[in-house]
């Protein structure tokens, strides 16, 4: 019993180290792009569009950015090591190594695109891959120049407003 219960329990502490390297906390972001969809619906949603609203979800914010965040921890590991408030994220922790966080966000990178470009008329894969493509920019060279760092990393966020109204089939005004 002992030994399903550390079972158990070592399962849970891996699904839980897991959800903190794709920062499933910050899935709330995904707001923006519900937000830009319903402005270009004229905030009238039905049933389809929660549909196309979960796909897009679960492919661009759980997929897509979990495996981004997961990158970003993976490359910097060493300087989360030293930042107080940094250092419990899981690789730093010791709770996942950094092979299996680079992993983890390949596999969900990859999935990520492989769902978009099944799930929809094209729209959700060049969506992920521009999203891929500024976070790598981010990660490895924006994220060391002052001003740029914030100018990268704001786009993202506008762009999630944007492609919402895009998915939604262009904005009604």
């Amino acid at each position: 019993m002992d030994r399903a219960r550390e079972s158990l329990k070592r399962t849970v502490q891996a699904f839980l180290a897991i959800g903190r390297l794709i920062r499933i906390e910050n899935l709330f972001t995904f707001a923006q792009f519900i937000f830009g969809y319903a402005l270009a619906k004229g905030f009238s949603l039905g049933p389809e569009d929660g549909m196309r609203i979960g796909t897009a979800f679960v492919i661009l914010g759980v997929l897509v950015y979990g495996g981004i965040y997961a990158l970003n921890d993976v490359v910097d590991a060493h300087l989360d090591a030293l930042n107080p408030s940094k250092k419990t994220r899981p690789i730093p922790a010791g709770r996942i190594r950094r092979s299996t966080a680079l992993a983890t966000s390949l596999i969900l990178m990859v999935g990520g695109l492989a769902a978009s470009a099944i799930a929809s008329d094209g729209k959700l894969f060049s969506m992920a891959v521009t999203f891929i493509l500024i976070n790598l920019f981010y990660t490895f060279s924006a994220k060391h120049i002052p001003y740029l760092d914030i100018l990268t990393n704001g786009t993202s966020h506008a762009l999630r407003v944007l492609f919402g109204i895009q998915f939604a089939g262009g904005a009604l005004y």
